[in-house]
Protein backbone atom coordinates (compact mmCIF):
# COMPACT_ATOMS: atom_id res chain seq x y z
CA UNK A 1 0.00 0.00 0.00
CA UNK A 2 1.41 3.48 -0.87
CA UNK A 3 2.66 5.54 2.04
CA UNK A 4 0.65 8.63 2.97
CA UNK A 5 2.80 11.62 3.81
CA UNK A 6 2.26 15.24 4.84
CA UNK A 7 3.14 17.70 2.09
CA UNK A 8 4.23 21.33 2.23
CA UNK A 9 3.11 23.04 -0.98
CA UNK A 10 4.56 26.26 -2.40
CA UNK A 11 3.60 28.00 -5.62
CA UNK A 12 6.63 29.17 -7.61
CA UNK A 13 5.73 32.00 -9.98
CA UNK A 14 7.49 33.84 -12.77
CA UNK A 15 8.28 36.83 -10.55
CA UNK A 16 10.64 34.64 -8.52
CA UNK A 17 13.67 34.93 -10.76
CA UNK A 18 15.54 31.65 -10.51
CA UNK A 19 18.23 31.49 -13.20
CA UNK A 20 17.60 28.44 -15.36
CA UNK A 21 19.69 26.80 -18.06
CA UNK A 22 17.98 24.93 -20.89
CA UNK A 23 19.57 22.68 -23.49
CA UNK A 24 17.27 22.56 -26.51
CA UNK A 25 17.96 19.23 -28.26
CA UNK A 26 16.28 19.11 -31.69
CA UNK A 27 15.75 16.10 -33.96
CA UNK A 28 17.11 16.67 -37.49
CA UNK A 29 16.97 13.08 -38.72
CA UNK A 30 15.88 12.26 -42.25
CA UNK A 31 12.27 11.56 -41.27
CA UNK A 32 11.81 15.20 -40.26
CA UNK A 33 12.06 16.50 -43.83
CA UNK A 34 12.95 20.05 -44.87
CA UNK A 35 9.63 21.66 -43.97
CA UNK A 36 9.46 20.28 -40.44
CA UNK A 37 13.15 20.97 -39.82
CA UNK A 38 12.54 24.62 -40.71
CA UNK A 39 9.45 24.66 -38.48
CA UNK A 40 11.42 23.41 -35.49
CA UNK A 41 14.13 26.00 -36.14
CA UNK A 42 11.54 28.77 -36.30
CA UNK A 43 10.03 27.51 -33.03
CA UNK A 44 13.48 27.64 -31.43
CA UNK A 45 13.84 31.24 -32.62
CA UNK A 46 10.54 32.21 -31.00
CA UNK A 47 11.55 30.51 -27.73
CA UNK A 48 14.85 32.38 -27.69
CA UNK A 49 13.02 35.69 -28.11
CA UNK A 50 10.60 34.86 -25.27
CA UNK A 51 13.10 33.53 -22.75
CA UNK A 52 13.85 35.49 -19.56
CA UNK A 53 17.03 37.53 -19.66
CA UNK A 54 18.52 35.66 -16.69
CA UNK A 55 18.04 32.25 -18.30
CA UNK A 56 20.70 30.49 -20.33
CA UNK A 57 20.11 28.32 -23.37
CA UNK A 58 22.12 26.02 -25.61
CA UNK A 59 21.13 24.81 -29.09
CA UNK A 60 21.84 21.22 -30.12
CA UNK A 61 20.83 19.39 -33.29
CA UNK A 62 21.10 15.67 -33.89
CA UNK A 63 20.46 12.86 -36.29
CA UNK A 64 22.97 9.99 -35.93
CA UNK A 65 25.60 12.58 -35.00
CA UNK A 66 25.38 15.54 -32.62
CA UNK A 67 26.23 19.18 -33.26
CA UNK A 68 26.19 21.98 -30.69
CA UNK A 69 25.31 25.19 -32.49
CA UNK A 70 25.49 27.29 -29.33
CA UNK A 71 26.87 26.62 -25.87
CA UNK A 72 24.92 27.97 -22.90
CA UNK A 73 24.35 31.71 -23.32
CA UNK A 74 22.00 34.24 -21.74
CA UNK A 75 22.39 36.64 -24.67
CA UNK A 76 19.50 36.42 -27.12
CA UNK A 77 21.43 37.94 -30.01
CA UNK A 78 24.25 35.44 -29.60
CA UNK A 79 21.79 32.55 -29.63
CA UNK A 80 19.91 33.91 -32.65
CA UNK A 81 23.10 34.47 -34.62
CA UNK A 82 24.26 30.88 -33.97
CA UNK A 83 20.92 29.21 -34.70
CA UNK A 84 21.06 27.98 -38.30
CA UNK A 85 17.70 28.18 -40.04
CA UNK A 86 18.68 26.05 -43.04
CA UNK A 87 16.50 22.96 -42.89
CA UNK A 88 18.32 19.61 -42.96
CA UNK A 89 21.61 20.85 -44.43
CA UNK A 90 24.36 18.78 -42.78
CA UNK A 91 21.82 16.37 -41.28
CA UNK A 92 19.18 13.90 -42.48
CA UNK A 93 20.59 10.63 -41.13
CA UNK A 94 19.33 8.14 -38.52
CA UNK A 95 18.16 9.03 -34.98
CA UNK A 96 20.34 9.09 -31.84
CA UNK A 97 17.99 10.52 -29.19
CA UNK A 98 19.91 9.35 -26.10
CA UNK A 99 23.23 10.59 -27.49
CA UNK A 100 21.61 13.99 -28.09
CA UNK A 101 20.27 14.13 -24.54
CA UNK A 102 23.69 13.22 -23.21
CA UNK A 103 25.38 16.08 -25.07
CA UNK A 104 22.69 18.42 -23.77
CA UNK A 105 23.37 17.30 -20.20
CA UNK A 106 27.12 17.70 -20.61
CA UNK A 107 26.55 21.26 -21.78
CA UNK A 108 24.46 21.96 -18.68
CA UNK A 109 26.96 20.35 -16.31
CA UNK A 110 29.70 22.68 -17.53
CA UNK A 111 27.54 25.79 -16.99
CA UNK A 112 27.76 27.88 -13.81
CA UNK A 113 25.36 30.13 -11.92
CA UNK A 114 22.08 28.42 -12.80
CA UNK A 115 19.91 26.98 -10.03
CA UNK A 116 17.78 24.85 -12.37
CA UNK A 117 19.03 22.83 -15.33
CA UNK A 118 16.78 21.25 -17.95
CA UNK A 119 17.09 19.35 -21.22
CA UNK A 120 14.19 19.79 -23.66
CA UNK A 121 14.42 17.06 -26.31
CA UNK A 122 12.26 16.81 -29.43
CA UNK A 123 11.89 13.84 -31.77
CA UNK A 124 9.58 12.49 -34.47
CA UNK A 125 10.91 8.93 -34.44
CA UNK A 126 12.57 6.03 -32.65
CA UNK A 127 16.11 5.89 -31.30
CA UNK A 128 18.03 3.65 -33.70
CA UNK A 129 21.68 4.68 -33.44
CA UNK A 130 22.60 5.90 -29.93
CA UNK A 131 25.79 4.55 -28.40
CA UNK A 132 24.85 5.44 -24.81
CA UNK A 133 22.55 3.42 -22.57
CA UNK A 134 19.20 4.92 -21.56
CA UNK A 135 19.60 3.95 -17.89
CA UNK A 136 23.06 5.51 -17.75
CA UNK A 137 21.63 8.82 -18.96
CA UNK A 138 18.82 8.68 -16.39
CA UNK A 139 21.30 7.92 -13.59
CA UNK A 140 23.51 10.81 -14.69
CA UNK A 141 20.54 13.19 -14.86
CA UNK A 142 19.42 12.24 -11.34
CA UNK A 143 22.95 12.52 -9.96
CA UNK A 144 23.45 15.99 -11.49
CA UNK A 145 19.92 17.24 -10.70
CA UNK A 146 18.97 17.71 -14.35
CA UNK A 147 15.36 17.36 -15.51
CA UNK A 148 14.69 15.92 -18.96
CA UNK A 149 11.57 17.24 -20.68
CA UNK A 150 10.48 15.50 -23.85
CA UNK A 151 8.27 16.22 -26.86
CA UNK A 152 7.18 13.45 -29.22
CA UNK A 153 5.84 14.42 -32.64
CA UNK A 154 3.47 12.35 -34.76
CA UNK A 155 2.16 8.81 -34.72
CA UNK A 156 5.31 6.83 -35.44
CA UNK A 157 6.94 7.17 -32.05
CA UNK A 158 7.04 5.04 -28.91
CA UNK A 159 5.55 7.44 -26.37
CA UNK A 160 6.61 5.32 -23.40
CA UNK A 161 10.30 5.68 -24.29
CA UNK A 162 10.72 9.41 -23.68
CA UNK A 163 7.87 9.58 -21.18
CA UNK A 164 9.68 7.14 -18.90
CA UNK A 165 12.85 9.25 -19.08
CA UNK A 166 10.93 12.43 -18.25
CA UNK A 167 9.14 10.83 -15.30
CA UNK A 168 12.36 9.34 -13.93
CA UNK A 169 14.13 12.73 -13.96
CA UNK A 170 11.31 15.02 -12.80
CA UNK A 171 10.63 16.47 -16.25
CA UNK A 172 7.52 17.02 -18.38
CA UNK A 173 6.33 15.02 -21.37
CA UNK A 174 4.16 16.18 -24.29
CA UNK A 175 3.02 14.64 -27.55
CA UNK A 176 1.90 16.73 -30.53
CA UNK A 177 0.67 15.95 -34.04
CA UNK A 178 0.93 19.17 -36.06
CA UNK A 179 3.81 21.47 -36.99
CA UNK A 180 1.54 24.34 -35.91
CA UNK A 181 2.01 23.13 -32.33
CA UNK A 182 5.82 23.43 -32.30
CA UNK A 183 6.02 27.00 -30.99
CA UNK A 184 3.15 26.54 -28.54
CA UNK A 185 4.54 23.36 -26.99
CA UNK A 186 8.02 24.89 -26.55
CA UNK A 187 6.54 27.96 -24.91
CA UNK A 188 4.21 25.88 -22.74
CA UNK A 189 7.03 23.66 -21.52
CA UNK A 190 9.23 26.68 -20.78
CA UNK A 191 6.37 28.30 -18.86
CA UNK A 192 5.85 25.16 -16.77
CA UNK A 193 9.50 25.24 -15.81
CA UNK A 194 9.17 28.84 -14.61
CA UNK A 195 5.77 28.54 -12.92
CA UNK A 196 4.89 25.48 -10.93
CA UNK A 197 3.98 24.04 -7.54
CA UNK A 198 6.77 22.95 -5.23
CA UNK A 199 5.95 20.00 -2.97
CA UNK A 200 8.14 19.08 -0.02
CA UNK A 201 7.94 16.22 2.42
CA UNK A 202 10.24 14.34 4.79
CA UNK A 203 11.22 10.75 4.12
CA UNK A 204 13.29 8.54 6.37
CA UNK A 205 14.32 6.24 3.53
CA UNK A 206 17.20 6.64 1.08
CA UNK A 207 16.89 5.71 -2.57
CA UNK A 208 14.70 6.35 -5.62
CA UNK A 209 11.13 7.32 -4.65
CA UNK A 210 8.04 7.09 -6.87
CA UNK A 211 5.24 9.57 -6.23
CA UNK A 212 1.70 9.70 -7.53
CA UNK A 213 0.03 13.05 -6.81
CA UNK A 214 -3.59 13.90 -7.55
CA UNK A 215 -4.58 17.55 -7.90
CA UNK A 216 -8.28 18.29 -7.48
CA UNK A 217 -10.20 21.42 -8.42
CA UNK A 218 -13.91 22.06 -8.21
CA UNK A 219 -14.63 20.68 -11.67
CA UNK A 220 -11.61 18.60 -12.62
CA UNK A 221 -8.60 16.64 -11.42
CA UNK A 222 -5.20 15.59 -12.69
CA UNK A 223 -2.74 12.89 -11.64
CA UNK A 224 1.02 13.42 -11.86
CA UNK A 225 3.49 10.54 -11.55
CA UNK A 226 7.11 11.34 -10.86
CA UNK A 227 10.30 10.02 -9.29
CA UNK A 228 13.20 11.48 -7.32
CA UNK A 229 16.35 10.29 -5.61
CA UNK A 230 17.57 11.37 -2.17
CA UNK A 231 20.78 9.38 -2.23
CA UNK A 232 23.36 11.67 -0.58
CA UNK A 233 26.32 12.96 -2.59
CA UNK A 234 29.89 12.37 -1.51
CA UNK A 235 30.56 14.53 1.55
CA UNK A 236 26.87 14.91 2.34
CA UNK A 237 25.80 14.41 5.97
CA UNK A 238 22.43 12.91 6.94
CA UNK A 239 20.93 12.55 10.42
CA UNK A 240 19.79 9.02 11.31
CA UNK A 241 16.87 8.16 13.58
CA UNK A 242 19.07 6.06 15.88
CA UNK A 243 18.08 5.86 19.54
CA UNK A 244 19.97 5.11 22.76
CA UNK A 245 18.96 5.11 26.41
CA UNK A 246 20.38 7.98 28.47
CA UNK A 247 24.13 7.57 29.00
CA UNK A 248 24.07 4.23 27.16
CA UNK A 249 25.61 3.10 23.87
CA UNK A 250 23.36 0.15 22.98
CA UNK A 251 21.31 0.72 19.83
CA UNK A 252 17.58 0.49 20.67
CA UNK A 253 15.06 -1.52 18.65
CA UNK A 254 13.34 1.70 17.53
CA UNK A 255 16.41 2.29 15.36
CA UNK A 256 15.77 -0.74 13.14
CA UNK A 257 14.15 1.15 10.24
CA UNK A 258 16.96 3.70 10.03
CA UNK A 259 19.62 0.99 10.17
CA UNK A 260 17.83 -1.05 7.49
CA UNK A 261 17.72 1.99 5.19
CA UNK A 262 21.46 2.55 5.53
CA UNK A 263 22.21 -1.13 5.00
CA UNK A 264 19.96 -1.27 1.92
CA UNK A 265 21.64 1.81 0.46
CA UNK A 266 25.08 0.28 0.97
CA UNK A 267 24.03 -2.99 -0.67
CA UNK A 268 22.59 -1.19 -3.68
CA UNK A 269 25.90 0.71 -3.96
CA UNK A 270 28.54 -1.91 -3.07
CA UNK A 271 31.37 0.58 -3.47
CA UNK A 272 29.88 3.05 -0.99
CA UNK A 273 31.80 3.89 2.18
CA UNK A 274 30.42 5.89 5.10
CA UNK A 275 31.54 7.60 8.29
CA UNK A 276 29.24 7.22 11.31
CA UNK A 277 29.42 10.36 13.46
CA UNK A 278 28.26 10.46 17.07
CA UNK A 279 27.27 13.69 18.90
CA UNK A 280 26.01 14.49 22.39
CA UNK A 281 24.52 17.54 24.07
CA UNK A 282 26.52 19.56 26.61
CA UNK A 283 25.06 17.82 29.68
CA UNK A 284 27.64 16.03 31.85
CA UNK A 285 26.78 14.80 35.34
CA UNK A 286 30.15 13.16 35.88
CA UNK A 287 33.54 14.45 36.95
CA UNK A 288 35.12 13.23 33.74
CA UNK A 289 35.59 16.18 31.33
CA UNK A 290 35.96 13.69 28.46
CA UNK A 291 32.76 11.77 29.23
CA UNK A 292 30.71 13.13 26.31
CA UNK A 293 33.54 12.53 23.86
CA UNK A 294 33.86 8.91 24.99
CA UNK A 295 30.08 8.38 24.87
CA UNK A 296 29.83 9.74 21.33
CA UNK A 297 32.65 7.45 20.21
CA UNK A 298 30.97 4.41 21.78
CA UNK A 299 27.66 5.23 20.11
CA UNK A 300 29.24 5.68 16.68
CA UNK A 301 31.06 2.38 17.13
CA UNK A 302 27.80 0.71 18.21
CA UNK A 303 26.12 1.77 14.96
CA UNK A 304 29.06 0.43 12.97
CA UNK A 305 28.93 -2.87 14.87
CA UNK A 306 25.16 -3.12 14.32
CA UNK A 307 25.48 -2.69 10.55
CA UNK A 308 28.30 -5.21 10.45
CA UNK A 309 26.71 -7.89 12.62
CA UNK A 310 23.06 -7.70 11.52
CA UNK A 311 23.45 -6.78 7.85
CA UNK A 312 26.91 -8.15 7.09
CA UNK A 313 28.28 -4.78 5.93
CA UNK A 314 32.06 -5.01 5.83
CA UNK A 315 33.78 -3.04 8.60
CA UNK A 316 36.20 -1.73 5.94
CA UNK A 317 33.32 0.30 4.47
CA UNK A 318 32.40 2.00 7.75
CA UNK A 319 34.40 4.50 9.77
CA UNK A 320 33.20 5.61 13.20
CA UNK A 321 34.00 8.91 14.88
CA UNK A 322 32.79 10.73 17.99
CA UNK A 323 32.59 14.51 18.34
CA UNK A 324 31.21 14.75 21.89
CA UNK A 325 29.45 18.08 22.45
CA UNK A 326 31.86 20.03 20.22
CA UNK A 327 29.49 20.48 17.25
CA UNK A 328 26.06 21.62 18.52
CA UNK A 329 23.39 22.48 15.95
CA UNK A 330 21.01 24.06 18.47
CA UNK A 331 20.84 25.79 21.86
CA UNK A 332 22.00 23.54 24.73
CA UNK A 333 20.06 25.67 27.23
CA UNK A 334 16.68 24.23 26.08
CA UNK A 335 15.45 20.63 26.11
CA UNK A 336 14.48 20.87 22.44
CA UNK A 337 17.93 22.14 21.56
CA UNK A 338 19.67 19.43 23.55
CA UNK A 339 17.52 16.79 21.86
CA UNK A 340 18.66 18.01 18.43
CA UNK A 341 22.28 18.06 19.53
CA UNK A 342 22.08 14.41 20.63
CA UNK A 343 22.28 12.89 17.18
CA UNK A 344 23.90 10.24 15.02
CA UNK A 345 24.88 11.08 11.45
CA UNK A 346 26.33 9.37 8.44
CA UNK A 347 28.65 11.09 5.99
CA UNK A 348 29.18 9.61 2.52
CA UNK A 349 32.91 9.07 2.05
CA UNK A 350 32.77 7.14 -1.23
CA UNK A 351 29.83 6.37 -3.50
Amino acid sequence: MPNKVKLNIKEVILDEKTPMAVSLVMDHSGSMGEERALSIQNAAELLINKKKNEDGMSLIKYDDHIETESAISTDKQTLLSQLKRNGLIGFGGRTAIIDGINVGMNTLMSSKGFKKKVVIVFTDGEDNSSTINQQDVIASAIKNNISICAIDFGYGVNGNFLKSISEATGGYYNRIYSTKEFSDVFEDMYRKLKQYYYLEYDTKQFGVHKLSIKFCTQNDSAIVNTMFSNIPDIGAIAVLDVFFDSDKSIVKNESDNAMLNVATLMKVYPGMEIEVRGHTDASNGTKDPNYNQKLSEKRAQAVKDYLQSKYNISSNRIQSKGFGDSMPIDDNSTEEGRARNRRTEIRIVKQ
